[in-house]
């Protein structure tokens, strides 16, 4: 008989065999067990039955069952709810030389989050509000969508100043869109005269107010002279 693991056996002398789990115990042939004395008149004692063989113990098979591919049930999918779109960063654009070029600059700066970027495009003097405040003002704003008219320049003391009419449509993180009309005001010192640090083309202002007119009619024909 095959004894689970860790159940002693207790032997005559008193010694406690442990049988590992799987293993037989059977009794070496040749040897026997001392007779037991018997009454007078008493039957004869049976010899001893040569004790079986035990067999190894047998483990239960526990082949686990793959589930039926076919009757699995598919992946819930996702609801529309669930399925937020993913904004794609605008390709980075850096130019100021031109008016153009700046404003579209400035504003893939903001489309790209790049706030402090999109700060810098402004004359150091004339920043149109502190830092955290002009970084509030986006922090619902998802996208900006810019159309621009042609920029007028003139040159005075030096400096060299435009005025650029544009349009805004801005789309917030509730869906939500905006559209804006305005002009620029941007400046730019002779290079050839500048000193350290050296100021490029920069922004010194603008003025937008919101346009009741689709966006692709919301450009101003013109600006006041810069």
């Amino acid at each position: 008989m095959a004894l689970p693991l860790g159940l002693a056996l207790t032997a005559p002398l008193g010694f406690a065999l442990t049988v590992p789990l799987g293993f037989a115990l059977a009794v070496p042939l040749g040897f026997a067990r001392p007779a037991m004395a018997q009454e007078p008149g008493a039957a004869p004692a049976k010899p001893a039955e040569k004790p079986a063989a035990a067999t190894p113990a047998q483990q239960p098979e526990t082949t686990a069952q793959q589930p039926d591919a076919k009757s699995a049930a598919p992946a819930a999918e996702p609801s529309a709810a669930e399925q937020k779109p993913t904004q794609t960063p605008a390709d980075y654009t850096d130019n100021r030389s031109t008016p153009d070029a700046l404003v579209r600059s400035y504003y893939n700066a903001i489309n790209r989050q790049e706030y402090a970027r999109a700060y810098g495009y402004y004359e150091p003097e004339s920043v149109p509000q502190p830092f955290p405040q002009f970084q509030a003002g986006y922090e619902n704003t998802v996208s900006v969508e810019v159309l621009l008219g042609k920029a007028e320049g003139e040159g005075a003391a030096g400096s060299v100043y435009w005025s650029l009419p544009i349009a805004i449509k801005s789309t917030l993180k509730d869906g939500k869109t905006s559209i804006f009309n305005g002009c620029y005001r941007l400046k730019l010192a002779n290079p050839a005269i500048q000193g350290v640090p050296f100021v490029p083309l920069s922004l010194i202002g603008g003025t937008l107010e919101k346009s009741e007119q689709p966006f692709e009619q919301s450009v101003p024909e013109g600006c006041e002279a810069p």
